[in-house]
């Protein structure tokens, strides 16, 4: 039998390592998951339906590959038709709009370093 959080506890590993007597509820974090809220994240896709909620089928706008964006809300299991999503919420840097998008079509974003100049953390340089 299969539970709701798709562990078949037939297979000793999660009865004995994860000590479930039942079809208990547990928090899985996968590996491939974009991050988390507050995380910054960019499209890899080459193109990205928004939607305007986890497994709606209204797509609000688009985001082509590149855009940026945070997380602010996730992950949330829905499906769409008969296949299951995990979905995150994301405010786009280019939209005033949050959207929803299915798990996999982003990545974290790799954030540059900010240059300060001659100026470094409030210090300031100066010559004696």
């Amino acid at each position: 039998m299969v539970n709701p959080a798709g562990i078949d506890l037939a297979d000793g590993t999660y009865q004995d390592d994860l000590a479930l007597k039942d079809n208990s509820w547990i928090d899985v974090k996968f590996l491939w998951q974009p991050g988390n809220v507050g995380d910054r994240v960019q499209v890899k896709a080459d193109t990205l339906n928004v939607r305007d909620k986890p497994g709606g089928t209204v797509v609000v706008y688009k985001e082509t590959k590149g855009a940026l964006g945070t997380l602010i809300s996730g992950p949330v299991g829905a499906s769409v038709g008969t296949t299951f999503y995990v979905w995150w919420q994301v405010q786009w840097d280019d939209e005033q709009t949050p959207g929803w998008f299915a798990e996999g079509f982003l990545e974290k974003a790799v954030v540059a370093p900010r240059i300060c100049g001659s100026r470094f953390a409030g210090w300031t340089r100066t010559r004696n």
